[in-house]
C-alpha cells in the first residue's frame, strides 16, 4: 500500500498536538481555532490559520511566493523507526503479583485489534497508518492518527517557506528519533483505576528536545486523550536531543516509569542525567 495516496482530506485528518498554553497542558486537535494563544505564539510571526491548514495538508496556498509547493504531503522518514502495533509485544508480565493474572487476557485483546504502523516524519508529525495485513485492502495505508509535538513549533513555519530544502533554508529534522512499544498497568484516558494498556514512547531525536508517550491500545479510539504526555526542555532544561530509545518498566514499589538519558546538549557545561518519569 501507499500511505501518500490514501491520506484523508486535509480538513478531515485526525491530527492532535500538545498544548502548553492551557491551564493544564494536554493534547488538543491541531487546528488554529483549537490551539491556545500560547501555542499560536510559539509558531512564530508567520503563524496563521492558513499556516496550520498548510501543515494539515491544505494545498490551496502553495505557490512560488506564498507557501512551498510540495511534491507530496508526507515528509521524509529518515532516522525514526517504524513501530507496528498489534500483537508483537509480549513482555511476560503474567508473574507480576496481583496484576499479572490479567495480562494473558490483555494479550488476547491485542491480538484481535487492527494493526497500525506508526512512524515519526520530518513533516512535523508522528503518523499512524492502518494495516490490516490484507484483510481489508482498501483500509491498508490509511492515516488514522497524527501527532504534532509542541517542542518543534518554532521550526514548523520553515516547512512552508518556498526556499525550504535549499541552501537558503536547509532541510530540518522534526520527529526523527526512535520509538518503542510497551505494555504497562496504568490508568486509561479518563479512568480512575489502572488496567493493562499499550503505549508507544518516543523521542524527537535531532528534531527537538522532547519525549512523548501515546496510548495506542485502541486503534479505533485514537484522539487527543491518547497523547498522555510530552516532556521537553521547556519542562526541564537538562533535557537535550535524545537519540536513544526510551525504556519503560515497573519499579519495586509498583510504579510504572519511563527511563531515558537526557541526550546531547550544545551547552558545554551540560551534565549527564538519567530521567525517571512516572
Amino acid at each position: 500500500w501507499s500511505a501518500s495516496s490514501k491520506l484523508p482530506a486535509w480538513d478531515q485528518r485526525n491530527i492532535v498536538t500538545w498544548d502548553t498554553g492551557l491551564s493544564t497542558p494536554g493534547a488538543v486537535t491541531f487546528t488554529w481555532s483549537n490551539i491556545s494563544a500560547g501555542n499560536r505564539a510559539a509558531l512564530g510571526a508567520p503563524a496563521s490559520a492558513q499556516l496550520v491548514d498548510f501543515l494539515r495538508g491544505d494545498r490551496s496556498n502553495e505557490s512560488s511566493t506564498t507557501y512551498r509547493v510540495r511534491n507530496g504531503l508526507l515528509g521524509d522518514f529518515i532516522n525514526a523507526n517504524p513501530v507496528f502495533v498489534k500483537d508483537g509485544v509480549n513482555q511476560n508480565y503474567t508473574n507480576l503479583p496481583s496484576i499479572g493474572a490479567d495480562y494473558t487476557a490483555f494479550l488476547a485483546q491485542k491480538a484481535v485489534r487492527t494493526g497500525v504502523l506508526y512512524i515519526g516524519g520530518n513533516d512535523g508529525m508522528v503518523h499512524g497508518f492502518m494495516d490490516t495485513k490484507g484483510v481489508t485492502p482498501a483500509d491498508d495505508g490509511k492515516e488514522i492518527f497524527a501527532y504534532v509535538p509542541r517542542a518543534i513549533y518554532q521550526n514548523l513555519s520553515k516547512l512552508a517557506d518556498p526556499n525550504y530544502g535549499t541552501p537558503l533554508n536547509y532541510h530540518q529534522y522534526f520527529v526523527d528519533g526512535p520509538a518503542r512499544e510497551f505494555d504497562a498497568h496504568v490508568r486509561a484516558p479518563g479512568a480512575s483505576v489502572a488496567s493493562w494498556r499499550n503505549y508507544m514512547v518516543g523521542t524527537l531525536g535531532a528534531g527537538g528536545k522532547a519525549i512523548y508517550a501515546i496510548d495506542v491500545t485502541n486503534p479505533s479510539n485514537m484522539n487527543s486523550s491518547a497523547v498522555r504526555w510530552e516532556l521537553s526542555s521547556a519542562n526541564d532544561s537538562d533535557i537535550g536531543y535524545v537519540t536513544s530509545p526510551v525504556e519503560v518498566g515497573v519499579l519495586p514499589n509498583g510504579k510504572w516509569v519511563a527511563v531515558f538519558g537526557n541526550g546531547y546538549s550544545e551547552n558545554v557545561l551540560a551534565k549527564a542525567y538519567l530521567f525517571v518519569v512516572d
